[in-house]
């Protein structure tokens, strides 16, 4: 099979599965009476959550320019504009490619090697999952939650998992090659073709780290990340406020965590199907009904994805660039991975 069929099925594969997880999600649910939830929220909680979402992406912005100042320094208003670019393409193109499209477009708009900044985005991606995993050991470790008792035990084993990962991730920034080493030993038992594939992950993992300097640069992309992930999850909390939900803050950071998990899946762009499911999976141990968690679930997505969506093509445009172009050489650049 070669790559484009195999693109194409995956694809297809997608899309298939945002439909079946729409059904899913749907499938109980009174028409009328979500539609009346709809309508009758306050909007103006929605407008305070897709102001929080933009201070977030800023903020994104920020934290990856506390990455990319050892390559180039560059103005903040690039790095948004390559950010939002990119968060745009995650919702309109297929196969997940808009961290590939936000690397293109920085190497475009600021003239930096584009394999350095995917270096930066890789990073990126694992600072976001350190913190949510985080997040989640918290949730099953302390918050109380309708759930069984061995789903709950598993907080110790992402505890474990965690602190693994913390221990990795020093080494392979104080000791590259003894630590890739050691790594590459236990991965010995599997076919060559999967054990390339993971050494390729944390050779990548291990340049963006020499690409963002020292440990106190780290560190300081450490607590970054955190703030950031601690706004995006009390943005949820405004969507609550929309629909008069008496729901804890904590479960702000649930719905950040399950959904977070769920769109892992893959699935159609803009993640429909998926987001709204794991919306309701979220707010389930909180006794909110189905009719009601769906509607919480289609504003949330939908403020979000129509406020990223059209800031992203707004800075498309004023940057001169292709979605196009910028899809064709993402795809590229994703192969090549």
């Amino acid at each position: 099979m070669n790559r484009k069929t195999r693109r194409t099925l995956l694809i297809y594969l997608g899309y298939a599965i945002s439909i079946f997880l729409v059904y899913v999600a749907f499938r109980k649910v009174a028409l009328r009476q979500l539609w009346d939830s709809i309508a009758g929220a306050n909007y103006w909680w929605v407008i305070v959550n897709a102001s929080v979402v933009m201070m977030a992406m800023w903020y994104r912005a920020y934290r990856w320019k506390t990455m990319v100042d050892p390559i180039k320094k560059i103005r903040m208003g690039k790095l948004f504009s390559s950010t939002m670019i990119g968060f745009m393409a995650s919702n309109v193109l297929p196969l997940r490619l808009g961290e590939f499209v936000r690397a293109w477009s920085l190497g475009r708009i600021a003239d930096v090697s584009r394999s350095s900044v995917m270096a930066t985005v890789v990073i990126e991606r694992l600072f976001d999952s350190f913190v949510l995993l985080t997040f989640l050991t918290i949730i099953l470790l302390f918050k109380k939650l309708p759930l069984p008792v061995e789903l709950q035990d598993f907080g110790y084993l992402f505890l474990v998992v965690n602190l693994a990962a913390l221990a990795i991730l020093i080494l392979l920034r104080v000791k590259p090659k003894p630590t890739l080493h050691a790594i590459e030993i236990p991965l010995k038992v599997f076919p060559a073709g999967f054990r390339d594939k993971v050494m390729g992950i944390f050779v990548k993992f291990t340049e963006g780290l020499t690409v963002i300097g020292d440990m106190k640069r780290i560190l300081r992309i450490s607590y970054q990340s955190i703030l950031l992930w601690i706004v995006t999850g009390l943005s949820n909390y405004f969507i609550f406020l929309a629909f008069d939900l008496n729901l804890p803050i904590d479960a702000s950071f649930v719905v950040l965590v399950i959904v977070s998990i769920g769109i892992m899946i893959p699935q159609s762009p803009g993640f429909v199907g998926g987001y709204h499911l794991f919306v309701w999976y979220a707010l389930k141990p909180y006794g909110i009904v189905q009719d009601t968690a769906m509607a919480v679930a289609v504003v949330l997505h939908g403020a979000q994805y129509i406020v990223i969506t059209l800031v992203g093509f707004y800075y498309m445009r004023r940057e001169h660039l292709s979605l196009k172009e910028a899809e064709q050489e993402s795809i590229s650049e994703q192969e090549a991975v």
